[in-house]
């Protein structure tokens, strides 16, 4: 399955959020059938920007995707998809 990525909206952190490596968040349509919101856009202790899928935190503190991409190929790909998409946009250098 080929990635596809489209209508990227980005929505920026906090100014104190991106200080602590929080950029932003991201919806996306997938494949053009499927509206994912709440991507998380973070810089790394290294510099680089990442892409991660929506979680959701139980009671108990524990971490849940939302969306479970099952191949990781296809999971980065996305990512990449959404990164070229946010620099098209002058959301990134």
């Amino acid at each position: 399955m080929k990635p596809a990525i489209s209508a990227v909206r980005f929505l920026p952190a906090s100014a104190v959020d991106q200080q602590q490596g929080l950029l932003g968040w991201v919806s996306a349509e997938l494949a053009g059938v499927v509206r994912v919101d709440g991507f998380v856009v973070r810089r790394t202790l290294r510099g680089d920007v990442r892409v991660f899928p929506p979680e959701r935190i139980d009671r108990g503190g524990r971490r849940h995707r939302v969306v479970d991409v099952i191949d990781a190929r296809l999971e980065r790909a996305w990512e990449a998809e959404i990164l070229v998409a946010l620099k098209a946009q002058g959301v990134l250098p």
